[in-house]
């Protein structure tokens, strides 16, 4: 998977595709260290909600500790 870069969401010639394409990237990473800091349990993820799992990551006290 390629890195993802913040220039990516704010450049001038950002079409519907390439913004969902980014946000997907974002939440795949999100999910990646969802698992492998074993934040969350599969049953707590719900792939669709980005902001709800980047939420419960930064708010684990585990984060960070594998």
């Amino acid at each position: 998977m390629r890195v993802l870069a913040a220039s990516e969401f704010y450049a001038s010639e950002l079409t519907e595709r390439s913004f969902n394409k980014a946000v997907l990237r974002l939440n795949h990473n999100i999910l990646r260290l969802c698992f492998t800091q074993a934040v969350i349990g599969v049953a707590g993820i719900n792939p669709r909600q980005t902001i709800i799992n980047l939420l419960m990551l930064l708010s684990s006290p585990d984060l960070g500790s594998v």
